[in-house]
């Protein structure tokens, strides 16, 4: 007879690829980093901004000068080139450079254009803007390729599922914690010191004839030197006898506490180890908690550890949920979002969907070495001929724990997994999973 727990959790935060519609974009260069033209020469101001630190290097002396001059006779309805001793220069995600003025207005005077487009220190900072982008555009592209594996392979984040073996291990491994008590620190006390006490109250104390007042001072430490150095000796062991006693009364308490703990602990790994329903119904809880799911993720099980199995039904995300576009890289280096393909998108629903049933498998598994068989199903939301979603089995597997075991699922198909062991898998060659009647409890007891 088995035993049914209802725990249905739902984890919302995890990985999300969002990309707009009106595609990616970036901005390189502008506010923070600078051109100044001036009869001085180039000088390239670079800027952290909202801190007010800049740092400030001549490109060039004096090479502007004789351009800025000719140009000086140019005007446009924008800006008149006179009153320009500083241009910024922006490059958009499409690589196109602008030339702004300090006012941030495009410049349009084309000879004036053309004299600063001349300027080896112009072709310096167009370079350095074009690498910036570069990296920029790198970085985006790995990042969504990144997060898109995230997503779609979730079974790359599964643990190496352990045998009994290392249940015993870890159980022969505890002991209790002891608490140490802290050093004494006070110092133990020295003669010499006392001496040196006994001295200064001597010279504030001790008055009398200028010829007498070194001998009667003298007489004044000797007198006092023993009494008063065995009474501080006496204090420091009082001291110390106290300080002692304290802390071994917090050892007892701790110590106490301690045991309990490691008796905790070694019950609850002897009741994984021997399937004890409660104490691994509570592991599993504590894990549903825990964990995060790239996606909106339900869960519920129920225990039959006297067959050593357990059946989980999985409320698996939409095929909705998944991004419709993805960013892809041109020969140029720049990034455009394409709309991807019914067919695309089915592929990585399927991946999606059989990587989440590995990667819940793996964690159940590693949970108790007394569960053998997982009975996974997962259900998704369709719509029928009126419009109303209603529950579908898309997938059931029968996991056995000798095929999960000392397994790096890391490097597996999670669709080619899935299929070697008893399923019910509905793939047409269009990528569909279609409707199952998912495993009943007395279908599984035949195929054990």
């Amino acid at each position: 007879m088995g035993i049914r727990f209802k725990k249905s959790v739902k984890i919302f935060k995890g990985v999300k690829i969002n990309f707009s519609k009106s595609g990616a974009s970036l901005s390189v260069g502008g506010k923070g980093h600078s051109l100044n033209f001036s009869s001085r020469g180039v000088k390239s101001t670079t800027g952290i901004p909202g801190t007010g630190l800049s740092y400030s290097n001549m490109l060039s002396e004096n090479s502007f000068k004789s351009n800025m001059n000719r140009s000086t006779s140019k005007t446009n309805t924008l800006h008149n080139t006179k009153s320009i001793t500083e241009i910024l220069i922006k490059m958009d995600e499409n690589g196109k450079v602008v030339i702004l003025g300090s006012d941030g207005m495009p410049i349009i005077d084309e000879a004036f254009i053309r004299r600063i487009k001349a300027t080896p220190a112009y072709q310096a900072e167009k370079q350095r803007l074009e690498l910036q982008r570069q990296q920029i555009l790198t970085q985006m592209y790995n990042e969504s390729v990144s997060e898109k594996e995230k997503l779609i392979n979730i079974h790359r984040m599964s643990p190496i599922v352990v045998g009994q073996e290392e249940f015993f291990k870890s159980l022969q491994a505890l002991e209790p914690q002891k608490y140490v008590i802290p050093k004494f620190t006070t110092t133990v006390p020295d003669i010499n010191n006392t001496k040196a006490r006994l001295e200064k109250e001597a010279k504030e104390n001790v008055h009398g004839n200028i010829f007498k007042i070194s001998s009667l001072r003298k007489k004044y430490v000797e007198e006092n030197l023993q009494t008063r150095y065995s009474k501080e000796l006496a204090d420091w062991e009082k001291e110390r006898e106290a300080y002692i006693q304290y802390h071994q009364k917090i050892a007892n308490e701790e110590n106490k506490r301690y045991q309990e703990i490691y008796e905790e602990q070694c019950q609850h790994i002897t009741g994984l180890i021997n399937g004890d329903s409660e104490i691994v119904v509570d592991a599993i809880n504590e894990w549903l908690i825990s964990c995060e799911f790239p996606m909106k993720v339900n869960i519920d099980y129920e225990l039959y550890l006297d067959n050593n199995l357990i059946f989980l039904d999985i409320d698996l995300p939409l095929i909705e949920e998944l991004p419709e576009t993805e960013l892809i890289r041109l020969e140029s280096g720049n990034l455009r979002e394409k709309k991807k393909t019914q067919l695309s998108i089915k592929n990585e629903y399927k991946t999606l969907v059989l990587s989440l049933a590995v990667f819940i498998a793996s964690q159940i598994f590693n949970i108790s070495p007394s569960i053998h068989y997982l009975a996974v199903s997962g259900y998704t939301q369709c719509r029928d001929k009126d419009g109303q979603f209603n529950d579908e089995y898309i997938y059931s597997i029968l996991f056995s724990r000798n095929q999960f075991e000392n397994r790096n699922l890391e490097k597996i198909d999670p669709v080619e997994f899935c299929m070697r062991f008893e399923n019910r898998i509905n793939l047409t060659s269009t990528m569909n999973l279609k409707r199952i009647k998912p495993y009943e409890y007395d279908e599984i007891l035949k195929l054990l």
